[in-house]
Protein backbone atom coordinates (compact mmCIF):
# COMPACT_ATOMS: atom_id res chain seq x y z
CA UNK A 1 0.00 0.00 0.00
CA UNK A 2 1.23 3.27 -1.03
CA UNK A 3 0.69 6.10 1.94
CA UNK A 4 1.15 9.73 0.87
CA UNK A 5 1.32 12.04 4.16
CA UNK A 6 0.56 15.87 3.13
CA UNK A 7 -0.21 19.43 4.90
CA UNK A 8 -2.74 21.29 3.34
CA UNK A 9 -0.66 24.55 2.52
CA UNK A 10 0.69 25.29 -0.36
CA UNK A 11 4.20 25.08 0.14
CA UNK A 12 4.53 22.24 2.62
CA UNK A 13 6.29 19.25 2.13
CA UNK A 14 4.63 15.63 1.60
CA UNK A 15 6.18 12.35 2.75
CA UNK A 16 5.90 8.56 0.81
CA UNK A 17 5.76 5.49 2.00
CA UNK A 18 4.88 1.92 1.43
CA UNK A 19 3.69 -0.71 3.21
CA UNK A 20 2.36 -4.25 2.73
CA UNK A 21 -0.80 -4.49 4.64
CA UNK A 22 -1.49 -8.03 6.63
CA UNK A 23 -4.28 -9.46 8.82
CA UNK A 24 -4.58 -7.52 12.33
CA UNK A 25 -2.79 -4.42 10.88
CA UNK A 26 -4.33 -0.92 10.33
CA UNK A 27 -5.00 0.72 6.54
CA UNK A 28 -3.76 4.03 7.83
CA UNK A 29 -0.15 5.49 7.54
CA UNK A 30 1.60 4.27 10.47
CA UNK A 31 -0.26 1.29 10.94
CA UNK A 32 -2.45 2.80 13.65
CA UNK A 33 -5.88 4.36 12.73
CA UNK A 34 -6.55 8.31 13.21
CA UNK A 35 -8.45 8.89 16.48
CA UNK A 36 -10.03 12.08 18.10
CA UNK A 37 -10.68 12.35 21.82
CA UNK A 38 -14.37 12.19 21.99
CA UNK A 39 -15.62 14.92 24.16
CA UNK A 40 -17.02 12.41 26.85
CA UNK A 41 -13.60 11.14 27.40
CA UNK A 42 -11.96 12.59 31.04
CA UNK A 43 -8.59 12.71 29.95
CA UNK A 44 -6.31 11.63 26.70
CA UNK A 45 -5.25 8.31 28.42
CA UNK A 46 -8.58 7.28 26.19
CA UNK A 47 -6.22 7.94 23.22
CA UNK A 48 -3.71 6.25 24.54
CA UNK A 49 -5.20 3.12 25.27
CA UNK A 50 -7.28 3.43 21.76
CA UNK A 51 -3.98 3.90 19.92
CA UNK A 52 -2.02 1.00 21.96
CA UNK A 53 -5.30 -1.86 21.24
CA UNK A 54 -4.95 -0.76 17.79
CA UNK A 55 -1.47 -1.15 17.33
CA UNK A 56 -1.21 -4.71 19.33
CA UNK A 57 -4.74 -5.73 17.38
CA UNK A 58 -6.74 -6.17 20.34
CA UNK A 59 -9.04 -3.90 19.18
CA UNK A 60 -11.69 -6.72 18.28
CA UNK A 61 -15.08 -7.69 20.06
CA UNK A 62 -13.18 -10.71 21.60
CA UNK A 63 -12.51 -8.93 25.01
CA UNK A 64 -16.09 -7.80 25.51
CA UNK A 65 -17.11 -9.20 28.90
CA UNK A 66 -13.58 -10.19 29.73
CA UNK A 67 -11.96 -8.02 33.02
CA UNK A 68 -9.19 -5.29 32.92
CA UNK A 69 -7.32 -3.82 35.77
CA UNK A 70 -6.35 -0.37 35.05
CA UNK A 71 -3.76 1.04 37.38
CA UNK A 72 -3.11 4.42 37.84
CA UNK A 73 -6.97 4.97 36.35
CA UNK A 74 -8.29 8.63 37.84
CA UNK A 75 -9.41 10.34 35.71
CA UNK A 76 -10.99 7.66 33.77
CA UNK A 77 -10.02 8.21 30.45
CA UNK A 78 -8.32 4.57 29.78
CA UNK A 79 -11.09 3.11 32.01
CA UNK A 80 -13.95 4.36 29.98
CA UNK A 81 -12.65 3.25 26.92
CA UNK A 82 -12.07 -0.12 28.34
CA UNK A 83 -15.94 -0.19 29.44
CA UNK A 84 -17.32 1.25 26.18
CA UNK A 85 -15.49 -2.00 24.37
CA UNK A 86 -17.29 -3.58 26.60
CA UNK A 87 -15.05 -4.52 29.30
CA UNK A 88 -15.25 -4.98 32.98
CA UNK A 89 -13.31 -2.54 34.64
CA UNK A 90 -11.29 -2.45 38.19
CA UNK A 91 -9.94 0.67 38.58
CA UNK A 92 -6.73 1.42 41.39
CA UNK A 93 -6.11 5.05 41.99
CA UNK A 94 -6.05 7.47 45.05
CA UNK A 95 -7.58 10.08 42.92
CA UNK A 96 -10.86 10.55 41.82
CA UNK A 97 -12.73 9.16 38.70
CA UNK A 98 -15.00 11.22 36.55
CA UNK A 99 -18.60 10.67 36.57
CA UNK A 100 -18.18 9.45 32.56
CA UNK A 101 -16.79 6.38 34.36
CA UNK A 102 -18.34 6.47 37.59
CA UNK A 103 -22.01 6.69 35.80
CA UNK A 104 -21.20 4.79 32.71
CA UNK A 105 -24.05 2.83 31.44
CA UNK A 106 -22.49 -0.81 31.92
CA UNK A 107 -22.35 -0.11 35.12
CA UNK A 108 -18.75 -2.47 35.07
CA UNK A 109 -16.73 -0.51 36.53
CA UNK A 110 -14.70 -0.93 40.68
CA UNK A 111 -13.11 1.70 41.75
CA UNK A 112 -10.48 1.00 44.82
CA UNK A 113 -9.14 3.63 46.52
CA UNK A 114 -5.68 2.10 46.98
CA UNK A 115 -1.84 2.94 45.83
CA UNK A 116 -1.20 0.48 43.93
CA UNK A 117 1.81 -1.01 46.63
CA UNK A 118 -1.01 -1.73 49.40
CA UNK A 119 -3.07 -3.91 46.32
CA UNK A 120 -3.63 -7.44 47.83
CA UNK A 121 -3.78 -9.61 44.59
CA UNK A 122 -5.77 -12.48 46.28
CA UNK A 123 -8.98 -9.92 46.85
CA UNK A 124 -9.01 -8.82 43.03
CA UNK A 125 -11.14 -11.42 41.00
CA UNK A 126 -10.00 -13.91 39.12
CA UNK A 127 -9.66 -14.01 34.94
CA UNK A 128 -8.34 -10.84 34.47
CA UNK A 129 -7.98 -10.33 30.55
CA UNK A 130 -5.84 -7.09 30.78
CA UNK A 131 -3.64 -5.40 33.03
CA UNK A 132 -3.27 -1.33 31.89
CA UNK A 133 -0.92 0.91 34.00
CA UNK A 134 -0.24 4.45 33.52
CA UNK A 135 1.00 5.67 37.02
CA UNK A 136 2.76 8.62 37.25
CA UNK A 137 6.01 7.05 38.50
CA UNK A 138 9.08 6.49 37.05
CA UNK A 139 10.01 2.61 35.87
CA UNK A 140 11.95 1.23 39.30
CA UNK A 141 8.87 2.51 41.44
CA UNK A 142 5.92 0.94 39.12
CA UNK A 143 7.72 -1.89 37.54
CA UNK A 144 8.33 -4.30 41.14
CA UNK A 145 4.52 -3.79 41.12
CA UNK A 146 3.13 -4.64 37.68
CA UNK A 147 5.69 -8.00 38.46
CA UNK A 148 4.44 -8.74 41.77
CA UNK A 149 0.71 -8.46 40.36
CA UNK A 150 1.34 -9.79 36.79
CA UNK A 151 3.07 -13.40 38.92
CA UNK A 152 -0.57 -13.79 40.57
CA UNK A 153 -2.54 -12.60 38.13
CA UNK A 154 -1.34 -14.22 35.08
CA UNK A 155 -2.90 -11.82 32.48
CA UNK A 156 -1.96 -12.70 28.99
CA UNK A 157 -2.54 -8.98 27.79
CA UNK A 158 -0.65 -5.92 29.21
CA UNK A 159 -0.40 -2.31 28.40
CA UNK A 160 2.10 -0.39 30.01
CA UNK A 161 3.04 3.60 29.73
CA UNK A 162 6.49 4.08 31.60
CA UNK A 163 6.91 7.48 32.62
CA UNK A 164 10.31 8.18 31.21
CA UNK A 165 10.89 11.79 33.29
CA UNK A 166 14.26 11.70 34.26
CA UNK A 167 16.77 12.87 31.71
CA UNK A 168 19.41 9.96 31.71
CA UNK A 169 16.36 7.54 30.69
CA UNK A 170 15.48 9.00 27.76
CA UNK A 171 18.67 9.40 26.53
CA UNK A 172 19.69 5.73 27.10
CA UNK A 173 17.79 4.78 24.14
Amino acid sequence: MLDLLFDDADDAAFFAGLHRHHDGAHRQPGGLPRLTLPPHAPSRAWLKVEQALAWRGWDTPELQGRLALDLGCAPGGASLALLDRGMRVTGVDTGDMDEAVLRHDSGAFRHLRTPVGRLDPARLPAGVSLILCDINLAPPEVLPHIERLQRALRAPRLILTLKLNIPRWRAAG
